[in-house]
């Protein structure tokens, strides 16, 4: 079992793929230690392509909606104010 997830740590690293987080951080121009994914409705709903997320990377935390394909290829954010349905 050990040997599995290392394996798959190894080819994912192979394979540059990414995390939400690190997507998301390239997208709004923020560290990936400096996004913080939020409860939000789209999260409480189960989605796995739709995000809240706030970038603590500066003294004003922004607030974004972001979006991807179900591949997790493409990402495109929004900085939305706080509230609805990112509260």
């Amino acid at each position: 079992m050990r040997s599995t997830a290392v394996l798959f740590i190894v080819l994912c690293v192979l394979s540059a793929c990414k995390t939400p987080s690190s997507m998301m951080g390239s997208e709004i121009g923020c560290s990936t230690g400096g996004v913080e994914i939020l409860d939000s409705a789209f999260s409480r709903k189960g989605s796995a392509t739709t995000w809240c997320v706030r970038c603590t990377d500066s003294d004003f935390s922004k607030t974004y909606i972001c979006a991807s394909n179900p591949e997790r290829d493409r990402m495109q954010c929004r900085e939305v104010p706080m509230g609805p349905p990112c509260e």
